[in-house]
């Protein structure tokens, strides 16, 4: 098989896999009151280990600082996030989850993991670990070759 053939099938189980979990994504979050990418940023928050700027929030979900800046804003409105302002610079802006915030995330993502788990549980145990090591390393290739080209 050609790079050409391989890198067309890997387009085509991108798109396929992109449809379904979208899809399901969807049926979860319509239960809630928030967007995908709203949902994006709260997983973030959740998951950072210091205050987050706007920027980083940016770079991390490919959005621009406007597009970071009005998911935030609405955020802010629905009570999921706070703005603090930095105590050693008052011009940088950190986000923060609120208690609200932090409860409906892990609601959303404890849904999410299980059915993720239905997904894996239907795979032998060696192929759920041939699976994850693949996606990470698809994972780190891509953001490599993403980071070279924004350059």
């Amino acid at each position: 098989m050609t790079l050409n053939s391989q890198a067309q099938e890997l387009t085509k189980l991108l798109y396929t896999l992109s449809d379904l979990f979208q899809l399901k994504e969807q049926e979860q979050l319509c239960c809630y009151d928030v967007t995908t990418s709203e949902c994006r940023s709260l997983s973030f928050l959740k998951q950072a280990e210091h205050n987050v700027t706007m920027n980083e929030l940016a770079d991390k979900l490919y959005l621009t600082r406007s597009g970071a800046t009005r998911v935030v804003d609405k955020l802010c409105d629905k009570g999921y996030v706070v703005r603090l302002t930095d105590a050693n610079d008052k011009r940088v802006c950190c986000l923060n989850l609120t208690q609200q915030g932090i409860e409906l995330i892990e609601r959303i993502e404890s849904e999410v993991t299980e059915y993720h788990k239905q997904i894996l549980a239907e795979l032998d145990p060696a192929m759920r670990q041939v699976v994850l090591a693949s996606l990470h390393a698809l994972q780190s290739t891509a953001q490599q070759v993403h980071r070279s080209i924004g350059k």
